[in-house]
């Protein structure tokens, strides 16, 4: 009896000492700005747009989460004694259990902390945080929504207070850190519509680049679903002149034209839009802003690449001119364009079109020898003389 009882305790030892009593946990805030934490009353000398922190025992853990201003960066020269300062947006307490790691969101505004939790620690080596080398002020009083006049600050310094926030809205880039983070939401989920939403969700407030979408996408199983996230996130990207280069991402052909359609569309809308506003008109010094202009060479690498990926010459010339509506082109931009086409009734019509858009229509008589058929000569003959 007893080498039984023996051998059940050193069962229950082994078992227990398998598990594992460490949890870690992820942070940032809902709105993406720098944070920095306070947790079980230590500060953890560094920040970023997310603070991750292993190797937490289990139990309950006291949290503090801040806005952190650095003292370093030339934009908050001048900022309260030019030191670090920390606002408290978050406290609470949290129940930690071992090998699980929690994604938490603080919420400045209603002062909330949203928690996920994955079975599956992830620790990324590449998470963008900084550092902290000077003395701190932590402020536990107010948040930067409720600043006032107590410390006396003079006009100066609020003026100076009012730069950091605007540079804070602005800074919204989707981090190499935060996609991390994202892969592992939507790897937590089973189903693709809440894989969509949590793209959506997750991304609503912040800045993308065609490389991150094109990512995104390339997480999802389904065409639908990647074309949902493709259109989600257009408003958000940084670099609409490259996002021809979605459809890269997407299988079928009718799922490229749409794309191209709802691409087409959203152009003329803020083309409609910018031109009601004399600061976007067309030809004035913001003008590119409306896709207006004339067409830059990155703009027509883009497009180029977007075209190679079409297989027929109707949807590569309805790419083109969804494209390239609004913009002028010059003549040898044109041969090229001509040579991304296969037949010699669809570059006759796309050069039909292209003349009017074309900036050095002298020189557009050149594209004949593009051209195999008489007929089709006389065509740009015609258009030359017409011109004259």
């Amino acid at each position: 009896m007893k080498k039984i009882i023996l051998f059940l305790l050193l069962v229950l030892s082994f078992t227990a000492g398998a598990q594992p009593h460490r949890g870690a946990i992820q942070v940032r805030l809902k709105d993406n700005k720098m944070l920095t934490i306070v947790l079980d009353g230590r500060h953890f000398k560094k920040y970023g747009r997310s603070i991750t922190v292993a190797d937490l025992p289990q139990g309950m853990h006291d949290l503090k989460v801040y806005y952190f201003y650095p003292a370093h960066d030339a934009a908050y020269r001048s900022f309260r004694d030019n030191r670090s300062h920390a606002v408290l947006v978050y406290k609470g307490r949290l129940q930690v259990s071992g090998g699980i790691m929690y994604y938490l969101v603080a919420d400045p505004v209603y002062k909330t902390l949203a928690r996920r939790e994955s079975r599956t620690v992830f620790m990324d080596d590449n998470e963008e945080s900084y550092p902290i080398s000077t003395e701190t002020v932590f402020s536990d009083e107010h948040d930067n929504n409720s600043y006032n006049d107590k410390d006396n600050w003079d006009q100066n310094r609020r003026d100076n207070r009012n730069k950091v926030l605007s540079y804070y809205r602005e800074n919204d880039r989707m981090s190499r850190a935060q996609m991390n983070t994202l892969k592992s939401i939507v790897d937590d989920r089973m189903g693709s519509d809440d894989k969509t939403a949590a793209i959506h969700q997750y991304t609503s407030d912040k800045s993308l680049t065609t490389d991150q979408v094109v990512e995104m996408m390339n997480w999802l199983s389904f065409e639908s679903s990647k074309l949902q996230v493709a259109k989600d996130c257009y408003d958000r990207v940084l670099d609409k002149e490259n996002y021809h280069e979605i459809s890269m991402a997407l299988s079928f052909q009718s799922s490229k034209r749409e794309l191209d359609e709802f691409i087409a569309g959203n152009r003329a809308e803020r083309r409609e839009r910018y031109n009601e506003d004399d600061r976007y008109r067309p030809g004035s010094a913001r003008g590119d802003r409306s896709g207006n202009g004339p067409l830059q060479q990155s703009e027509f690498s883009s497009l180029g690449r977007s075209v190679a990926d079409r297989t027929g010459d109707a949807d590569k010339q309805n790419l083109m001119q969804q494209y390239l509506a609004g913009r002028t082109m010059t003549t040898a931009q044109v041969s090229a364009m001509l040579d991304w086409l296969s037949f010699e009734g669809t570059k006759l019509e796309f050069a039909r079109w292209a003349f009017d858009k074309t900036s050095d229509r002298s020189n557009f008589g050149q594209l004949k020898n593009k051209f195999s058929f008489s007929n089709s000569k006389r065509t740009i003959d015609d258009l030359v003389l017409k011109n004259d």
